[in-house]
């Protein structure tokens, strides 16, 4: 299913959270032909995406971005928006520090919003934000005690991110990509889905090693 999604670009792909990590995303993957939705509750942020004036200063698929009408991402900072079952794909883009401090509170919220979604098929969850490995453990716990099955019901991925913005010769396409996920049938998802817009992949053992790789 998740698959199929993928390869004909079905439904939506949610993004939760905005900021330069989120904004990233949503311009890459629309150009590349999903429709997006981004989520945050920043609603400057959202008018300054809306109207192409967001600062990202380093990657030239943004510029190009800001430069191209036809690029369109629906933005919204109700989280409701995204509670709906054509809504395949959840990255989580959130902020997970605290006055410096990583602080779990917004990440488990996310998560437990995208696990409220009454569906009768597989969602593909990819955690982009910086997270302690141990989050993991919690997250698979809250997800078997809704009695789903992990990998098959919900398939979690990670891509945790190590970008160089303020360099001019960063791009999201040319860097190396740390990923991975909770079995190979989702590490082969990812890999389709990453592979359409960032070149160089480098497969990690699993989540927790591609989290401890950041």
């Amino acid at each position: 299913m998740i698959k199929g999604v993928i390869m004909n670009k079905l439904g939506k792909v949610v993004i939760w959270g905005c900021g330069v990590l989120g904004a990233t995303n949503l311009i890459y993957l629309t150009k590349v032909g999903y429709k997006c939705l981004g989520i945050d509750t920043n609603k400057k942020r959202l008018q300054d995406l809306k109207e192409k004036r967001y600062d990202i200063n380093s990657d030239t698929e943004v510029l190009n971005y800001y430069r191209h009408p036809e690029y369109y991402v629906e933005l919204s900072s109700d989280y409701r928006d995204a509670l709906n079952e054509s809504c395949h794909i959840h990255f989580i883009c959130i902020p997970t520090e605290r006055n410096g401090i990583p602080c779990s509170e917004v990440f488990f919220d996310v998560v437990d919003k995208i696990l409220s979604i009454k569906r009768n098929t597989p969602i593909l969850i990819i955690i982009e934000s910086t997270i302690e490995p141990n989050w993991l453990d919690e997250m698979y716990k809250k997800i078997e005690s809704l009695n789903l099955i992990i990998g098959e019901d919900v398939l979690i991925g990670t891509g945790p991110r190590r970008d160089l913005f303020g360099d001019e010769s960063f791009s999201l396409s040319n860097t190396n990509r740390v990923v991975s996920g909770d079995s190979e049938n989702t590490i082969e998802l990812i890999k389709l889905l990453y592979g359409e817009y960032c070149n160089k992949l480098v497969i990690a053992k699993n989540n927790k090693y591609a989290m401890l790789s950041k």
